[in-house]
């Protein structure tokens, strides 16, 4: 069983009201509440689970509950759900196409029972159609692999994709489990999971911290440093090379910026799904990949950035914080590609009129994939042509608004308060937080963030799971 669940009967079987359970745990009567509903879940670590485990259990032992014998009961059972818990950011297609793969399952080993076309398998597996009946893909699925597991002998290989470390476990029924059951059922749960987790809102919350301190400050300076005339009068040196080894991207990445900004490039074109930067780079290369950025930047060059977000969301934030006080600066249109991202390779393209640098990599083992890097015109015409075609499919993953466009900003904010007057699903977030930062949901579909200092800034979010997971602050 889920941890929702477990918490909400736990927590109906003391007979006591939110209010009573949430002052015994130590936390307020709207987060209680959120947990009982799933519409938060902690996550394995959290102190959440050892607040609740002894509030829970004082409550029992003071009425008489005996059902609830320990702290350590309640506290082994939530904490055993979590291991069922997905983060946002981790798609239903992405999940079954990678759990297939691991196991060599066909589409029409799943279409068969369900009396479905394989090729509608085919097409789940790529993002291209979401389905309806996602249980019974689901239920026929987990199946059919906890079969082939057992077959095959990948049960550590399949325990290790799904995160859970132990099958002690029973159905929603009570019943115990024999292997295969209790393997299906973890499996399904997997399948179907997309929980917004503690770590999730913990980042969300971070990056609207650091917006709200005035973290992009930096950034802007070092982008306004920079004056015409300073960059640009270098011709590029005939290159054509790969790098490889465990120093290939910093080098590479931040060797591309240097040379677009001292060749004057005035368009560059980055689209990447390899992994956040934050994860490959010291505290002081990032420093200096965003120094880069903010001078090329402050030179006139504008620069078009496609990021990868089908990962998971706590990772997108952090790629997100590095880039929010660059696409302040006015000269950053940012994009996203949803659903197309291949499950097997990362690729990265970079490519401006003078240089272009293209990234592959294993899934898995970035750190020995190689950078290839190229001044030559035929490189640049074929890399450029490829690049055009990724932003062809990409979509806007935010609107900017600045007092630097007066015209644009006072159209946005005057269309901002026909919509709140005409739609009444709107809420502030996090309200009494923020000095400086305003954040509002609608409906889930759209998220406005207003930053007023040192001047006036409107973000307009759309990416959905980004929404998704605002919409639980």
């Amino acid at each position: 069983m889920a941890f929702a669940p477990i918490l909400d009967e736990l927590c109906s079987t003391l007979g006591c009201s939110n209010t009573e359970i949430a002052q015994r745990c130590g936390m307020s009567m709207s987060s209680l509440s959120r947990y009982r509903h799933g519409q938060r879940t902690p996550s394995e670590n959290s102190p959440v689970i050892e607040q609740l485990a002894k509030g829970i259990t004082e409550l029992a032992r003071e009425r008489g509950v005996v059902r609830i014998a320990s702290k350590e009961m309640v506290e082994k059972a939530l904490r055993s759900s979590l291991t069922l818990a997905q983060p946002l950011g981790v798609s239903f297609a992405s999940r079954l196409d990678g759990l297939m793969r691991l196991l060599s399952i066909r589409n029409s080993d799943i279409a068969l029972p369900l009396h479905l076309d394989s090729s509608y398998i085919s097409r789940i597996r790529r993002g291209e159609r979401t389905p309806h009946n996602k249980d019974r893909i689901a239920g026929v699925s987990a199946q059919v692999a906890a079969m082939r597991c057992m077959e095959l002998d990948e049960f550590d290989s399949v325990m290790a994709l799904i995160g859970v470390h132990n099958l002690d476990l029973i159905d929603e029924s009570g019943i115990d489990l024999d292997s295969v059951g209790q393997l299906t059922y973890a499996i399904r749960n997997w399948l179907l999971g997309s929980k917004v987790m503690d770590a999730d809102v913990s980042s969300i919350l971070e990056l609207f911290d650091d917006l709200d301190s005035g973290y992009y400050e930096k950034t802007l300076a070092q982008a306004a440093a920079v004056k015409p005339g300073d960059y640009g009068t270098s011709k590029p040196q005939s290159v054509r090379q790969f790098r490889r080894g465990d120093d290939f991207v910093w080098q590479s990445e931040v060797g591309f910026l240097r040379r677009a900004l001292e060749c004057g490039a005035k368009n560059v074109l980055m689209s990447s799904d390899m992994p956040a930067l934050e994860a490959m780079m010291s505290s002081d290369e990032l420093a200096e990949y965003q120094k880069a950025m903010a001078e090329l930047i402050g030179s006139g060059c504008e620069v078009t950035v496609v990021h990868n977000l089908d990962r998971p969301l706590g990772e997108a934030l952090r790629a997100m914080a590095l880039w929010v006080p660059l696409y302040m600066t006015g000269n950053v249109t940012p994009l996203y590609l949803a659903g197309i991202n291949s499950r097997l390779f990362y690729h990265g393209n970079y490519v401006c009129e003078f240089c272009i640098m293209s990234s592959e990599a294993v899934r898995g083992e970035a750190k020995v994939g190689q950078f290839f890097v190229s001044t030559h015109p035929e490189d640049i015409t074929y890399y450029k042509r490829k690049a055009d075609f990724v932003i062809e499919k990409a979509s806007s993953l935010l609107e900017i608004y600045s007092t630097d466009d007066p015209e644009g900003l006072e159209s946005f904010e005057r269309d901002e308060e026909e919509r709140r007057g005409a739609n009444d699903r709107w809420r502030r977030v996090c309200a009494d937080r923020y000095k400086n930062l305003s954040i509002t949901l609608y409906s889930h579909d759209c998220v406005v963030v207003a930053l007023d200092h040192p001047k006036k800034y409107r973000f307009v979010i759309h990416h959905p799971k980004l929404c998704y997971a605002i919409s639980h602050l």
